[in-house]
């Protein structure tokens, strides 16, 4: 039963999304996004495991042997030890106890992630407005031209005709390029379609300003 319990618990904290389990001297240790929420010490007489006292409840002090601030263990940042003895056999409320410390040491990181996230757009909310605005920095136009692009009617010979023309440049001029096909609409705009979408992924496209012109 020993080894059973062991196992049932540890086993249960790799069910735990982006959980890490770390392996000391002493205890095995369990973090997420950075952050240790738990370690398990194995002792003669019974398993140890430590949580923040915050993801206790009164129940759970009032029904299982819990320790608060217990210095045998010298941790000060998981202050609350439970103890649960190698012979039990209902473990489920100490996985209850596990489950939420790894709950709410995610929602206390993304709670700190929100917050400077917030505390950035605040401090540059006026360069955000401004490219946010700004026809150079239209990356939701970048996605409509590329529909366009995807739908765009033109037959694989034209292709293949502006592919050798291409292949055949000494030198290449995006404009020169271009007009080179001003009384053939199709590849004229398929050309210029290209080049719109460059000018929106690349912030130093040649004639950026003039390709991100939308109508």
């Amino acid at each position: 039963m020993t080894e059973n319990l062991i196992t049932n618990i540890l086993n249960y904290y790799e069910l735990l999304p982006d959980t890490i389990r770390y392996k000391t001297k002493n205890y095995i240790g369990f973090k997420v996004y950075g952050t240790v929420y738990s370690k398990v010490y194995e002792k003669k007489e019974y398993l140890s495991i430590l949580v923040r006292k915050k993801y206790v409840t009164d129940e759970d002090i009032s029904k299982l042997n819990i320790y608060f601030n217990h210095l045998e263990i010298e941790n000060f940042t998981l202050d609350t030890e439970i103890r649960i003895k190698l012979d039990e056999k209902d473990i489920n409320p100490y996985l209850n106890i596990i489950k939420r410390a790894y709950d709410g040491t995610i929602n206390e990181y993304n709670k700190k992630v929100s917050n400077i996230i917030k505390e950035c757009i605040e401090e540059d909310k006026e360069n955000l407005l401004k490219y946010s605005n700004d026809n150079k920095y239209a990356f939701e136009k970048l996605h409509i031209k590329f529909n366009e692009f995807n739908n765009y009617k033109i037959s694989n010979k034209e292709l293949d005709e502006l592919n050798t023309d291409f292949q055949s440049l000494n030198k290449f001029s995006s404009i020169s390029f271009l007009e080179n096909y001003i009384d053939n609409p199709t590849k004229y705009n398929f050309i210029k379609l290209i080049y719109e979408i460059v000018s929106y992924i690349d912030v130093n496209a040649f004639d950026k300003i003039k390709y991100n012109e939308y109508p």
